[in-house]
């Protein structure tokens, strides 16, 4: 329950203090002197709206709305250019957008739903049955089921679209599947194809083998036409090999030559000395001779 109010800039209040009594408290006094401004102020406390910053006091930077409760606690609103939020017994709590922080929002317990304009209808007469029953619920602290079965609702709804989403998928890929269905016909195909390209390739490298071989023997065989002709070189070498004979023969013959000549010297010399040499030499000479 709510003991005191206190306005600071709001609207047309300066500083402004209110102290509530039990039961019911009436404000009164003459037409735009600031009456409603003390509602609105109640509810920018506890709803953190209306956003903006229209309902500040001209020429002020600052401006708050505090209540002080029956169990102590004490609430402020506070906004200025370096902050926006509440306190509660100087704690901190930043507002964000329009949300009220949740400790404040459970220890204040106040809605729209407690305010009644003078403009306004009676109180639930005109709503629709959905609405009425929804406001039941919420002070029945019934909110909860309404806001599960909403949930449930939705996520009833988003299953059903991934459902049919799914449905469609699966449509679509059975038909990309048709276009494999001669798939396992193709295997035995191609290991068939597995075994021919093994030929290929053997084929290939025999092939290559052979073109090498073929590019050696033209080379031995252009090598071979550059020399001379056969048949006239085996001619020659009969007649190189028979001069050749001829030759060691006359080498033989001079060798034997040059030593029956130094065994004659050598005679010569040893019969130089006798009387009869002079007609020893014709007969030495016709020996030399018949060797």
């Amino acid at each position: 329950m709510i003991k005191s109010i206190t306005l600071k800039n709001f609207q047309s209040h300066v500083d402004t203090i209110l102290e509530l009594d039990d039961g019911v408290n009436i404000v009164q006094g003459q037409s735009d002197s600031g009456k409603s401004s003390v509602i609105r102020a109640l509810l920018w406390l506890a709803t953190n709206r209306p956003s903006g910053d229209a309902f500040r006091r001209h020429g002020k930077k600052k401006v708050s709305v505090s209540v002080a409760l029956d169990g102590g606690e004490v609430i402020e609103r506070l906004k200025e250019k370096s902050s926006n939020g509440y306190t509660l017994d100087g704690k901190s709590y930043e507002a964000t957008g329009t949300e009220v922080p949740e400790t404040i929002r459970d220890l204040l317990n106040l809605d729209d739903v407690n305010v009644q304009w003078q403009m306004d209808a009676p109180f639930l007469l005109s709503e629709s049955s959905g609405e009425v029953a929804r406001q039941l619920n919420k002070v029945a602290d019934l909110e909860k089921i309404d806001t599960a079965l909403a949930n449930v609702n939705r996520m009833i709804r988003d299953n059903k679209e991934k459902l049919l989403s799914e449905a469609q998928r699966k449509i679509s890929l059975e038909g990309e599947l048709s276009r494999f269905a001669g798939v396992d016909a193709l295997e035995k195909t191609v290991e068939r194809l597995k075994e021919l390209d093994a030929k290929v390739f053997n084929i290939v490298k025999s092939a290559q083998d052979i073109l090498q071989l073929t590019t050696k023997m033209r080379g031995t065989k252009e090598r071979m036409s550059s020399l001379p002709d056969t048949e006239t070189a085996s001619t020659l070498l009969d007649i190189i090999l028979k001069k050749a004979a001829t030759c060691n023969e006359k080498t033989d013959e001079a060798a034997r030559i040059s030593t029956l000549s130094a065994r004659i010297a050598s005679l010569l010399i040893k019969v130089g000395s006798f009387p009869s040499v002079d007609r020893l030499i014709p007969v030495l000479t016709s020996v030399m001779k018949k060797s």
